[in-house]
C-alpha cells in the first residue's frame, strides 16, 4: 500500500473485492457457528484423540487428507453429494472447506445437511 501516493483511488467496496473480503468474512462465519458447536464438547469419554476428534480436524484443518478421504476413498459412493458440488470441490479448497464443516456437522453432531445424505 503506498498510502496518499497510491495511483488508484480505492473505495470500500473496491478494497474489499481486491482483497476478498467477503470469502474470509464468510468463512470466519461458518467457523465461528461451528466453534460454538464445538463449546458443547462433543468428544464423549474418548475425548479429542477419539474418532470424532480426529475426523473434525482432519476436515478443518488438513485439506489434504480430507480431499483423499472425500475422492480416494469410497465416500462418494456412501454418501449422496450433488454433482456441481464435487466438481467445485475438486477445483477450489475454499468449496471442499465449506463441504468440511457441513460434514463435521453430520459426523460429530449428526446435524442434518443439506449437501450430503447417505445413499
Amino acid at each position: 500500500c503506498l498510502g496518499r501516493h497510491e495511483k488508484q483511488p480505492w473505495t470500500l467496496a473496491t478494497l474489499a473485492a481486491d482483497q476478498q473480503a467477503r470469502t474470509y468474512h464468510e468463512m470466519t462465519r461458518l467457523w465461528a457457528d461451528l466453534r460454538r458447536l464445538f463449546e458443547q464438547d462433543p468428544w464423549g469419554p474418548q475425548g479429542f484423540a477419539g474418532p470424532k476428534g480426529k475426523m473434525a480436524f482432519m476436515a478443518a484443518y488438513n485439506m489434504d487428507q480430507f480431499r483423499s478421504f472425500v475422492f480416494d476413498s469410497t465416500f462418494l459412493k456412501r454418501y449422496r453429494v450433488k454433482h456441481d458440488l464435487v466438481k467445485k470441490m475438486r477445483a477450489s479448497d475454499t468449496a471442499l472447506l465449506k463441504f468440511g464443516f457441513e460434514w463435521i456437522r453430520l459426523f460429530v453432531w449428526n446435524l442434518p445437511s443439506r449437501q450430503l445424505r447417505l445413499r
